[in-house]
């Protein structure tokens, strides 16, 4: 769940309308230094003002990285550039989804602020358990190294999530719908001829079966209704085609 700074200037508080006790910040704070920070309500700082809870880190405080925090958020994290990033969101998970939606793939496009993933899993995720139940950890593995493979660097593992930047431009997030496009065809296309492989096979056994447990007539009437049905099937396909349908017209 990514609730911070990468989806709106107040985090999840701000885009959701929520009032949390407790608000926890890490490293799009820094702009890329290591960084944290925590905050929330009066009651529950108090356990840290009294010190009957003992916080201490070795950055805290850090000269270095609280300049650049203030820097991330007053001069790169303007409101110009969360409307940059939702807009860019919006592109690419309504891109990756038509493409999903287009090849009939197992899986979703969701995304929110800088932060999204396509998720290859036939039901929705809703929490981990969910999460390691039905996402398809091969095809995630082969997605990763695809991408990598043309340019695009994801983070590595399961949720094969990206992450926009406020450099990224519309010709960045179609590029990577057009390598999305290119996996997903090439993955529909071994899924169809798996199928069909699978169909023969299956046409062979039956064949088999037949030549070793029937008699010569009922072996002559087989073949001659398989004959019928290609046929009828040939027939059909040729009435359907361009070519028919253009000399019909």
């Amino acid at each position: 769940m990514k609730t911070g700074l990468a989806i709106a200037a107040g985090g999840a508080t701000e885009r959701f309308g929520l009032e949390p006790d407790l608000v926890t910040l890490a490293k799009t704070l820094g702009g890329g230094l290591p960084s944290g920070a925590i905050g929330g309500t009066d009651e529950v700082m108090s356990y840290v003002t009294s010190e009957r809870v003992y916080q201490v880190g070795t950055y805290n405080g850090n000269p270095l990285t609280m300049a650049a925090a203030r820097a991330s958020l007053e001069r790169v994290l303007t409101p110009d550039a969360y409307l940059h990033l939702d807009r860019l969101n919006d592109r690419i998970v309504g891109g990756c989804q038509a493409v999903i939606d287009r090849h009939g793939l197992p899986g979703y496009a969701i995304g929110v602020g800088s932060k999204g993933c396509v998720t290859f899993a036939p039901a929705k995720i809703t929490d981990y358990e969910s999460f390691k139940e039905h996402q398809d950890v091969e095809l995630c593995e082969l997605a990763w190294l695809w991408n990598l493979n043309r340019g695009i660097f994801m983070t590595p593992g399961r949720e094969e999530e990206w992450t926009l930047s406020v450099t990224h431009t519309d010709a960045d997030v179609d590029h990577f719908v057009a390598v999305f496009e290119d996996i997903s065809g090439r993955k529909r296309a071994e899924e169809r001829t798996r199928r069909k492989a699978a169909v023969l096979e299956g046409i062979a056994r039956v064949f088999h079966e037949t030549l070793t447990s029937r008699s010569e007539e009922e072996l002559g009437r087989t073949c001659l209704a398989v004959a019928e049905a290609v046929t009828r099937h040939l027939a059909g396909r040729r009435e359907g085609s361009p070519e028919s349908q253009a000399k019909s017209g």
